[in-house]
């Protein structure tokens, strides 16, 4: 996995052109390189129970959602902050540069960019239940005639390109798209190490059609990170753009001229004074 430089908003758009990414692609800015990047917010701390904030947060809320937040309530539930195992991601490449440099102006910042084909879970996600169990849902996954081509090609795919994966791994992930092939409707995994095989899992994308508005500005969508009780699927970009921190003001300050600021991104009116203040250095 390639790491480039990016020093300005020209450069970068310039990379994306040579890469060919003004196509079907997804990226994520972060503001500095995180003792566990690319991790969605409820697998960082394994000591805190998303599950239990995500129904808690049901209860409190529920007569007061639109028919799309009810529809959509995990990404309902990442917009208001509870942690869920969702990751933030945009189609919009300028967005992830925004948040690759609005703070931690003494670090690096960096832009990950997601272009192989990513298994889209959004109807499956949809159509799951809040009480369902991490094996369910991959029972139910894996039994989907719609994805089994796909996260056999997937599951193929990894262990012949990902080094070093133990022997053992590669024969559960072998014996799952054996299962799959032979058309077996029930998945038992306790038969395999589900703890280990959970950080190959194809990535997915759920990209549900969102009415809030910080949703839409900011071209949102999520890769669904697939997680055990004690593990977590590990998210691989195909390639990696740092910003140098002495960069970070200069690019904000250009994206601002093109329209990608605190306001326009986030568009409540605490992120709209904040940036006018800002604006005027008060």
């Amino acid at each position: 996995m390639k790491t480039e430089t990016i020093r300005s908003v020209g450069d970068y758009i310039n990379k994306l052109e040579k890469r060919g990414m003004f196509r079907r692609a997804f990226y994520r800015g972060e503001s500095k390189k995180f003792r566990t990047p690319l991790t969605a917010a409820a697998l960082r701390n394994y000591r805190i129970s998303h599950r239990v904030m995500y129904n808690s947060f049901y209860r409190e809320v529920h007569l007061r959602l639109t028919a799309n937040e009810k529809e959509h309530f995990i990404a309902f539930c990442q917009h208001h902050g509870i942690p869920t195992n969702l990751l933030d991601v945009t189609s919009n490449p300028l967005i992830a540069l925004f948040f690759s440099c609005c703070s931690d102006f003494k670090n690096d910042g960096y832009v990950y960019l997601f272009d192989s084909q990513l298994l889209d879970v959004t109807k499956f996600i949809d159509s799951l239940k809040l009480e369902d169990e991490y094996e369910n849902r991959l029972n139910f996954l894996f039994c989907e005639k719609r994805h089994q081509a796909f996260i056999c090609k997937m599951l193929s795919n990894t262990i012949n390109t990902i080094e070093n994966i133990k022997p053992p791994i590669v024969s559960d992930i072998k014996k799952i798209i054996e299962d799959i092939n032979n058309g077996v409707d029930n998945f038992n995994f306790q038969d395999i190490d589900f703890e280990e095989i959970v950080e190959f899992l194809p990535l997915s994308i759920y990209s549900p059609l969102l009415s809030f508005d910080r949703a839409v500005s900011q071209k949102s969508s999520f890769i669904y990170q697939w997680h055990s009780l004690d593990n977590k699927q590990i998210i691989r970009p195909d390639h990696v753009y740092r910003i140098p921190s002495e960069c970070k003001d200069n690019i904000k300050e250009n994206l601002d001229v093109l329209n990608i600021n605190r306001a326009t991104i986030f568009q409540d009116f605490d992120n709209i004074a904040e940036y006018i203040k800002g604006k005027s250095d008060y």
